[in-house]
């Protein structure tokens, strides 16, 4: 390849300067905006059908986590990060997490 085609190559996906181009951050900050949703994993429980379907408002379902345990935040089926259970200074009633842990490379 000629001198010539791989500067137009470059300019194609870079600026001058070796930034993105236009379009490519425009893309780049539609994607990085598309809001999520984040799960936060408590615990796990389990039972059988017949205990589920005999299950009413005052059924207490033991849990297989303790109360101090991390929580964990998933982004559809991978881990992202763990943290704690807190509740919101304002609010009492309003629970939140404290991110501890950030999972580098999730895991489904």
């Amino acid at each position: 390849m000629s001198e010539t085609a791989e500067d137009e190559t470059e300019n194609v996906y870079f600026g001058e300067n070796g930034d993105e181009n236009d379009a490519d951050a425009r893309r780049r900050r539609n994607i990085l905006s598309v809001p999520v949703s984040i799960d936060v994993i408590v615990g796990a429980a389990r039972m059988t059908v017949d205990e589920l379907l005999n299950a009413n408002t005052d059924t207490i379902i033991k849990l297989d986590a303790h109360i101090d345990d991390p929580v964990i935040l998933k982004i559809g089926q991978r881990v992202v990060a763990r943290g704690e259970l807190l509740e919101v200074d304002d609010d009492p009633s309003q629970l939140a997490v404290q991110i501890t842990e950030v999972i580098d490379e999730p895991t489904p």
